[in-house]
């Protein structure tokens, strides 16, 4: 997970020797790592997200704060205070899509987990969804359909 282009997994992995990610919990080295996160994300920030805000352009991006966030609770390194800074340096979205599928189907979608791992992030992810008011999208519907719900949610708040 990287931002700026500083690979902080593959220096943490590396420099202090954890392969996986629950063991920066074990070593006490879950806030070092989160606020490099933190860091390495400032800026991704103001490239990407408060310099075109001042030019009054549209910004949509996939992947937000709230991916770090979730990320840092599914291994056990949340701190409210690294939460506080993520969601002060980014300008709160006028909306957020949560495009939810259930964990069997991104399971079998994408290999890259375990089922197990899907299901305890998608709770992660609703719980925060419904805790700031997302949009949650029904994502086994089909594409078309999907699409048209985002446009209109999107034209909603966007003038023309």
């Amino acid at each position: 997970m990287f931002y700026f282009g500083l690979p902080i997994d593959f220096f943490a992995k590396r420099l202090l020797k954890c392969n996986d990610f629950f063991e920066y919990r074990k070593k006490n080295l879950a806030f070092p790592y989160a606020l490099a996160l933190l860091l390495d994300y400032i800026p991704f920030v103001l490239r990407k997200i408060h310099h075109p805000l001042k030019k009054n352009r549209l910004i949509i991006t996939d992947r937000y704060i709230y991916d770090i966030i979730v990320f840092l609770r599914y291994y056990d390194m949340y701190y409210p205070s690294i939460e506080k800074g993520f969601t002060n340096i980014v300008p709160k979205p006028d909306i957020v899509f949560l495009i939810d599928v259930p964990p069997k189907i991104a399971f079998d979608r994408k290999k890259e987990y375990t089922l197990e791992h899907r299901i305890k992030e998608r709770a992660l992810y609703l719980e925060y969804a419904k805790k700031l008011g997302f949009k949650i999208i029904d994502n086994t519907k089909p594409l078309i359909e999907v699409s048209q719900n985002i446009l209109e949610e999107i034209l909603k708040i966007v003038e023309l």
